[in-house]
């Protein structure tokens, strides 16, 4: 029987290679820790640095040579250099939504990123009361070409869906450009 974790190094790797794309060679999670797969034998060397600090749901993104672009916990976004993407806007995740951030490459570009958020559910009220109302499914948008190439926020919370469930997933189209974006609502 496959481990749990085998199961699901198998179930990221394997589509990244299929494609020839690296995006999803560096991880970043839980309190400050960050590992990278970007390595000559493939085996994961911890990254120093990481700033997130999340209870559940992030997401990293990474160049087509596997080099760190970005990462988030649904609230804040960090650059490669650990610096905060325009730090006066949140987006509208939550650090304990179990899914509080997907990245997407928009299709056909190396330069914008689509980060879909969920906010933390019918939780909300009980982890924030300043933030009663579940704010849903979101999604921001990212441009690398933005501040020297560390990426700028360039559209903020444009709202899709409420209420949502604390999920997301993503799975290439047959035609391996476009995206499907799967959600729930509550």
């Amino acid at each position: 029987m496959i481990s749990p974790i085998r199961l699901m190094l198998v179930l990221i790797i394997i589509p990244t290679l299929m494609y020839g794309r690296n995006d999803a060679m560096n991880w970043f999670f839980g309190d400050k820790s960050a590992i990278s797969f970007n390595t000559s034998d493939g085996e994961p060397i911890a990254i120093e640095g990481s700033l997130l600090s999340t209870l559940e749901g992030c997401s990293a993104v990474s160049d087509t040579n596997g080099n760190l672009l970005f990462y988030t916990d649904g609230v804040r976004v960090w650059n490669r250099n650990h610096e905060v993407m325009n730090p006066n806007n949140n987006l509208a995740g939550h650090y304990s939504s179990t899914q509080s951030a997907l990245i997407i490459r928009q299709p056909m570009s190396y330069e914008r990123f689509y980060i879909f958020t969920t906010d933390a559910g019918e939780y909300v009220e009980n982890i924030d009361p300043a933030n009663y109302e579940n704010r849903g499914l979101n999604y921001s948008i990212v441009d690398m070409s933005r501040n020297n190439g560390l990426g700028e926020i360039v559209a903020y919370n444009i709202f899709l869906q409420k209420p949502s469930a604390e999920k997301l997933s993503a799975v290439f189209h047959e035609n391996k450009s476009d995206v499907w974006i799967f959600s729930q609502s509550w």
